[in-house]
């Protein structure tokens, strides 16, 4: 019969800059692989009184009639707390902690707080109704050092938060600096029709059947997120622009206020419209649609040309006191030419289905064939690669092989138009600007699918959708810091898409398993500590800015 293993406690001595401490330790002796007798380590004691650690010992060994029972003293588990550790102490650096006091009460406050921290550690964000149910023992109420939270008081941050939202976007981009701005619209779908904000429109998540919102973000040139807003679902992009820029512009309190917009939501007409004005309150950088530059390329009063672009240096073009910069890129050359000939394939097909048509007599008048053909004909823009001949039925087609050859020509081609001139602006800095672009199109990412889950929205209140979306915003703000901080554990050798570090998951998940507080059950009362942190997440801490040093020790233990 093998016997289990007699635990004690052994005292661990370590010397300091000049000073001896010691650390006690619940464990037992047994002999490693080479029968050398160790001490195996199974409890680490350091931070509690002196006194209970003698209780422990004398209970562990035995050997004093005033000891405790050793049945007595029992290991109750522990506390996962250094993921929700190191997201709280970068929220406060940030200042959200404090701004979110100043303006909303106790349990708003620890109510938003807490649903920032849960989508920004958890792999799978819970509802309120799980967090309110969790809370009283979960990490956060240990962090926080807060009570159980009403579930009706969940919701009503959520109203708390859009009601402040404007005055906490300006107090956290109180130290922007920049003066280029990224901003980028999206839609997030519903779970539930009743909400006013829900409306049908094009669904980018691709949700047939749902109605949605569309959300438009603002960051800074390096995706800082600064500003977040909420449209009803049938918002088209453009409408979004003008009057955003001026509203945040005069929230952030910028002079100079240059913003980066993607060529489908900064249209002619809104080009135009910025251009008029000639205080010039904001300006831009954009890129033309593939339309405009062909428009421009066959007008004759235009010098915009395909012999212009150059596949090694950037070009610029000046007409009508505007600027364009024209660019190429190799890697978009093959991607041009396959979606051209699908979209070539898809309106062939529809023709041929009216050719096939008139042929088998079902299409005869001239106008019934014509109502098919148009239907179709520039459904994907393909008009012009065409040539059609219809009338009372009679219908034939063929591809037009000079336009088509002049489409080719500007594969891998595209323009970037701004209203700054070069002297504030060059062509290099113009480009890496639109490039930029793709800052947000990664915040969107995290915050609808990879860390946040923004989606689906299942609240049927306005001002609570917005509320809901303004915390996804600040949690991707804690997201956006915790990565730069994280940075030298998050390398990527991209030559072979193998992983050097660690993933921000990754990173949540090795501190929730390294940063623990235990707790063991003496007679008459429940102990807690901290256990021994691994070197590895001690860096990971430290470059979190949430070490846990001797002060930081009695903040987190709650008896």
């Amino acid at each position: 019969m093998k016997l289990s293993p007699k635990r004690r406690v052994k005292r661990f001595k370590r010397r300091k800059k000049g000073k001896t401490y010691s650390y006690p330790y619940i464990g037992y002796s047994a002999r490693n692989e080479s029968g050398t007798p160790v001490f195996v380590r199974e409890a680490n004691l350091s931070g509690l009184p002196e006194e209970a650690v003698d209780a422990i010992d004398r209970a562990l060994r035995e050997q004093a009639e005033d000891a405790v029972p050793v049945k007595s003293v029992g290991f109750l588990g522990s506390v996962p707390i250094g993921a929700n550790w190191a997201g709280l102490r970068i929220m406060e650096d940030l200042g959200i902690t404090a701004v979110l006091a100043d303006r909303l009460s106790d349990p708003h406050v620890n109510a938003v707080l807490a649903m920032v921290l849960d989508r920004v550690v958890e792999a799978h964000p819970h509802s309120k109704r799980a967090l309110a149910a969790a809370f009283p023992t979960s990490a956060l109420a240990r962090i926080m050092h807060a009570g159980p939270i009403a579930l009706e008081q969940w919701y009503r941050a959520l109203d708390k938060v859009y009601l402040h939202q404007a005055d906490i976007e300006a107090t956290l981009a109180a130290e922007v600096t920049d003066r280029v701005f990224l901003y980028d619209i999206t839609s997030s779908y519903f779970e539930g029709t009743h909400c006013p904000l829900a409306e049908w429109g094009y669904n980018r998540d691709g949700k047939k059947g749902k109605k949605q919102i569309v959300v438009g973000l603002l960051t800074n040139s390096r995706g800082r997120p600064l500003a977040i807003k909420v449209f009803p679902g049938n918002t088209k992009d453009e409408t979004t622009v003008i009057g955003q820029m001026a509203r945040i512009k005069e929230q952030l309190g910028v002079k100079e206020f240059v913003f980066v917009g993607d060529r489908g939501m900064v249209t002619n007409a809104i080009r135009e419209e910025l251009d008029a004005d000639t205080e010039r309150l904001v300006d831009y950088v954009t890129a033309l649609t593939r339309s405009e530059i062909l428009d421009f390329i066959e007008a004759d009063d235009h010098p915009l040309q395909p012999g212009l672009f150059d596949q090694r240096n950037l070009v610029e073009v000046v007409h009508e006191q505007k600027r364009y910069v024209l660019c190429h890129n190799p890697e978009k050359c093959s991607e041009d030419r396959r979606t051209r000939e699908r979209l070539l394939q898809l309106t062939e097909e529809k023709l041929e289905s009216v050719r096939r048509n008139v042929a088998a007599g079902r299409y005869k008048r001239e106008k019934v064939i014509a109502k098919r053909l148009y239907r179709w004909l520039n459904r994907w823009g393909m008009q012009k690669c065409f040539n059609v001949d219809y009338g009372e039925a009679t219908f034939s087609y063929e591809r037009n092989e000079d336009e088509i050859a002049e489409r080719s020509s500007i594969d891998g081609c595209y323009v970037i138009t701004t209203t700054l001139d070069a002297e504030q602006m060059d062509n290099n800095e113009v480009v890496k600007c639109y490039k930029s672009l793709a800052q947000v199109e990664k915040a969107w990412r995290m915050m609808k699918t990879a860390d946040e889950f923004m989606r689906p929205i299942r609240h049927w209140n306005p001002d609570r959708v917005c509320g809901h979306v303004s915390v996804c915003m600040l949690a991707y703000l804690v997201i956006w810091e915790a990565r730069n901080r994280f940075a030298p554990f998050l390398e990527r050798d991209e030559s072979d898409r193998t992983c050097k570090g660690d993933s921000l998951r990754e990173i949540w998940e090795r501190l929730d398993k390294a940063v623990v507080i235990g707790r063991i059950a003496v007679p008459g009362q429940t102990l807690e500590q901290i256990g021994s942190i691994p070197r590895f997440e001690r860096r990971l801490l430290s470059a979190a800015a949430a070490s846990i040093g001797k002060a930081e020790r009695q903040r987190l233990r709650m008896t």
